[in-house]
């Protein structure tokens, strides 16, 4: 239950953090032609070239081991895909006709990446913090794991399946309930992802009003 209370807490920091980045930068690349689009890809591009944990990792051991340096470093990892995720979406919906409709009027980008395209893509945006939620924990277990997480005393599910290690062979039960936390919480984020989904898509609230009739 101790480690629980941090997971959790990195969890929340990281989804604030990766969407605080990452929604802004996915509209403003998709709405925005010329050198910013350009720029905000290369960047975007080159922590995606990068696999996530190595990533993770080298950040941690560049500002030192802690909570909000665990924090930071997956919300830094965890931003490039939400941002890809948001280009794609605004970047579809940016030749609506209601879109095109209030360019015309002489909306600017801000005006139309607020009030037309950001509640239309909100749904998609849901889904995804509940899936970097879920990575999050998932991430912060394996840096406590390797020792580039938050470190000791304070509790943490990775740092718990570190401790048992040494003592797998002779009392496997030791990772049995760490592990199984780890497994049920990240299982918990993609349901929850899954029912905001199907929540909110008027495709799956047509399919279940058309299966009680």
């Amino acid at each position: 239950m101790s480690g629980a209370r941090l997971s959790l807490l990195v969890a929340a920091g990281t989804v604030i953090l990766s969407l605080g980045g990452g929604v802004p930068l996915g509209l403003l690349s998709g709405l925005r032609r010329g050198w910013i689009e350009s720029l905000i890809m290369r960047i975007i591009d080159g922590l995606l070239a990068f696999p996530g944990l190595i990533l993770a990792m080298a950040i941690a051991f560049v500002l030192g081991p802690s909570l909000p340096t665990v924090i930071v470093a997956l919300g830094v990892v965890r931003l490039a895909p939400l941002a890809r995720v948001v280009r794609s979406q605004a970047l579809s919906l940016g030749h609506c006709d209601y879109v095109e409709s209030a360019r015309a009027m002489g909306a600017n980008s801000a005006r139309i990446a607020l009030a037309h395209v950001l509640p239309n893509i909100l749904s998609t945006i849901l889904v995804q913090a509940s899936l970097t939620a879920g990575a999050a924990i998932f991430a912060e277990a394996s840096l406590s794991f390797l020792g580039a997480g938050v470190p000791p005393p304070t509790p943490t599910w990775g740092g718990m399946l570190h401790d048992a290690y040494p003592y797998l062979e002779t009392n496997p039960w030791l990772t049995f309930v760490p592990g199984a936390c780890i497994f049920l919480a990240v299982l918990s984020c993609n349901f929850i992802g899954e029912g905001i989904r199907d929540l909110l898509d008027p495709r799956e609230r047509t399919r279940r009003g058309t299966r009680a009739a």
